[in-house]
């Protein structure tokens, strides 16, 4: 499904042979960001609403209005739909829209929500990194940051959080916030980072650097650099 705005709505494609399907027009206005899709039901937002829609029938099954502007991409698990605004993290139940309990963050910008791996989500904004256990719903941990830690800019993977802060790359412990490993590439643009169980990869405007997952030690650097993909055939590849 693509948003457009002329008209507005989603517009759906056979994601076999890239062929048209129904157009389904927005009962809110503008779709401002990507929906993310799940099953049946397409979950849109705009700068003020919240809303899933049936594909099947073009119902909306819940809108939430009154939204300000906050976080760009719609994060969700099996149970919640997450959304931080002014401070807090709202959590709606995905099937009814209903608000289930709040999150109060120590940052008040909007930065950008990542679940985890042990049941807990991440607010990642340009003053702080904090975690929340979803379970207690309380927080587990929060550490601060000089900036520019962005989209793209980390990864999640072998329990640790892997992110840029400037010309740095760091590793803490998901569970814990504790600094695993620091790397000082001297690198200041803001391309992408892509973990595995062995390697990190990060990238400047013209370098690809492989670091060690568990040290931090650089491991090899290649003469490109860009955005990163992994493919199924382990081959990492280089978009410059």
């Amino acid at each position: 499904a693509v948003a457009t705005n002329y008209p507005q709505g989603l517009q759906l494609f056979n994601a076999t042979t890239g062929a048209a399907a129904p157009h389904l027009p927005s009962f809110m206005g503008s779709i401002s960001y990507s929906p993310v899709i799940v099953g049946n039901i397409a979950y849109s937002r705009t700068d003020s609403q919240l809303q899933a829609i049936n594909l099947d029938s073009g119902e909306a099954l819940w809108t939430i209005s009154g939204l300000g502007y906050g976080t760009q991409k719609i994060v969700l698990n099996d149970q919640y739909l997450f959304y931080k605004q002014a401070g807090q993290i709202r959590v709606y139940d995905r099937a009814t829209g209903v608000l289930a309990f709040r999150l109060d963050t120590p940052s008040s910008s909007h930065g950008e929500l990542l679940l985890g791996s042990r049941n807990n989500i991440l607010d990642i904004n340009y003053q702080s990194i904090t975690s929340f256990d979803l379970s207690t719903r309380k927080q587990n941990w929060s550490r601060s940051v000089s900036g520019n830690v962005s989209y793209d800019n980390y990864a999640l993977a072998n329990g640790q959080f892997y992110f840029r802060d400037y010309s740095n790359v760091y590793s803490i412990n998901e569970m814990t916030g504790t600094l695993s490993w620091r790397w000082d590439g001297n690198i200041y643009s803001t391309s992408s980072i892509l973990a595995t169980l062995t390697h990190v990869f990060v990238t400047s405007s013209a370098t690809t650097y492989a670091l060690s997952a568990t040290t931090g030690e650089q491991v090899w650097s290649y003469e490109a650099g860009g955005k990163l993909a992994l493919g199924a055939d382990g081959a990492l590849y280089i978009q410059s």
